[in-house]
């Protein structure tokens, strides 16, 4: 009896090693496949990375870890589904890591889920409410989802742990913008551009503050900066000018577009800009000079692309001109081609009604009509009017009548337009009476 127990013992003493030792190297294998799957990781082979994350896995399915770094690796390669899955596995198996939170986040964020990833951002926080990385993740999540309240809070938060964080001041100028504070969202972008002076986004977004402000000089400012600091792009120029143009600088705007065509003898952008300056240049004082030169610049804009802009450029100049069957030619192919430039339509209607083409003209008005989409305004009282007045002279009572009304209802406390809407009215009556 007593050499039964001495081996039953030594039996599960034996057991006990050997569990002890199996143990022991499982924890071996697995930190050997973790370590190899990041220094495959470091390498940028995720194919291998993956491999040994899933042998770390298929060891100890049990454990954060491995999951946590498959999911980190499937995110890097793009399979962005195959990491919210292992994520989402490393979370439920230990809620309070804070890196897994963040990275679910971020792969919830690529995927557009924006108030799922909110959650994981606030759930990180509220582990670790240091992190101005992350209050920034979930400042931007909330705006993307809408929920501007709940962006504003986290983009202050942000701004109390770290305010040298340029991205931060952006979205908080954005986030200014959309609740209607130009001021406020002028100061926001402008901290921006001061902590990283070679960004675009901040950039472009103060100058369009400062614009609708009124604010000319910062405006002018930060365009001649961003042609500095994109000196490849003819657009930048294109967009210097107008603004010169804007505030009455005609001589630098006409400078600026010489250099863009200089600087870009390919690019039809600043010959399109070129011709368009100088009809506002005649529209302001009839100059035969300035419409000769306009046809020119629209003809080279369009020799350079045919483009619905440089078209309908062209076909503005003819019209200047005279030339509206030119100009019908030119304007029927801009409404043709894609991109469209809206003002087409309107052009197109104005062409074909000065060549006896009325049905075209109506057609390519409610189609302007359709693009412009503003409300009551005198434009659109006058667009109506126009309209109801086309539909008359082909003969199309019942649309002159709907479109009259329309423009009556929206010269509303404009007694010269509801005096035009009246004389059409009464015009389209006696046409109607006639035998």
């Amino acid at each position: 009896m007593r050499r039964f127990l001495i081996a039953a013992a030594l039996l599960g003493a034996a057991l006990l090693l050997g569990d002890v030792w199996a143990t022991y190297t499982r924890e071996v294998e697995y930190g050997r496949l973790v370590a190899r799957g990041e220094e495959a990781l470091a390498a940028e082979d995720t194919s291998a990375a993956v491999e040994a994350f899933s042998g770390a896995i298929a060891l100890r399915p049990e454990t954060m870890v491995g999951w946590y770094k498959r999911g980190e690796t499937y995110r890097l390669r793009g399979d962005l589904p195959s990491a919210l899955r292992d994520l989402r596995r490393a979370v439920a198996l230990d809620p309070a890591a804070a890196r897994p939170l963040e990275l679910l986040g971020d792969v919830l964020f690529a995927l557009e889920r924006y108030p799922r990833a909110a959650e994981r951002y606030a759930a990180y926080l509220a582990l670790d409410d240091r992190s101005p990385r992350v209050a920034y993740k979930l400042a931007l999540s909330r705006f993307r989802e809408g929920n501007l309240d709940a962006a504003d809070r986290a983009v202050r938060q942000t701004l109390a742990l770290q305010d040298a964080l340029p991205e931060a001041h952006y979205l908080h100028g954005l986030l200014h913008t959309q609740q209607g504070q130009l001021a406020e969202a002028a100061a926001a972008f402008r901290r921006a551009v001061q902590l990283a002076p070679s960004t675009i986004a901040a950039r472009e977004a103060l100058a369009a503050a400062a614009a609708r402000l009124g604010r000319s000089a910062e405006h002018l400012r930060q365009l001649e900066e961003l042609v500095r600091l994109e000196p490849d792009r003819a657009g930048r120029l294109v967009a210097l000018a107008a603004a010169y143009d804007r505030y009455g600088r005609r001589e630098s705007a006409v400078q600026t577009l010489t250099r863009a065509t200089q600087q870009f003898p390919t690019a039809p952008e600043p010959y399109a800009a070129l011709a368009r300056l100088w009809l506002a240049a005649d529209a302001e004082v009839p100059d035969r000079a300035a419409r000769s030169k306009a046809s020119d610049a629209a003809s080279r804009a369009v020799d350079l692309a045919r483009t619905s802009e440089s078209l309908t450029a062209l076909g503005r100049a003819q019209l200047r001109s005279g030339d509206r069957r030119a100009a019908l030619r030119a304007l029927e192919d801009a409404v043709r081609t894609e991109p469209l430039d809206p003002a087409a339509y309107f052009l197109l209607a104005e062409a074909a009604e000065g060549v006896g083409r009325v049905s075209l003209a109506r057609d390519a008005l409610l189609r302007a009509e359709a693009l412009a989409g503003d409300g009551n305004s005198r434009a659109a009282a006058q667009r109506a009017l126009r309209i109801g007045v086309l539909s008359r002279d082909i003969g199309d009572g019942a649309s002159a009548t709907r479109w009259f009304a329309r423009a009556a209802d929206l010269a509303a406390g404009d007694p010269e337009m509801a005096r035009l809407v009246a004389e059409a009215r009464t015009a389209a009556r006696r046409a109607t009476r006639r035998p």
